[in-house]
């Protein structure tokens, strides 16, 4: 918390920190005892930085590249 005010010098803009804060870790709750409830053992959460540690590298052009393929294509085709 010191760090957001630190940052931001306003109580408002900490108040936002900690209530988003707050909202993230209410959420998180609700996620774990749902899948508990259903019967999935969850150690809880893991943050965005731990997905983007796991995920495997991509094998071949990302999806961005392929569409912009795809509409160079069809305009090219509908150009007489």
């Amino acid at each position: 918390m010191r760090k957001v005010f630190r940052r931001y010098r306003t109580l408002k803009k900490l108040s936002g920190e900690v209530e988003a804060l707050v909202g993230t870790v209410l959420i998180e709750d609700a996620l774990v005892a749902a899948f508990r409830d259903l019967g999935i053992n969850v150690r809880g959460t893991i943050s965005s930085r731990e997905v983007e540690q796991d995920r495997p590298l991509l094998k071949g052009p990302s999806s961005e590249q392929l569409v912009r393929e795809m509409r160079g294509k069809r305009v090219a085709e509908s150009v007489p």
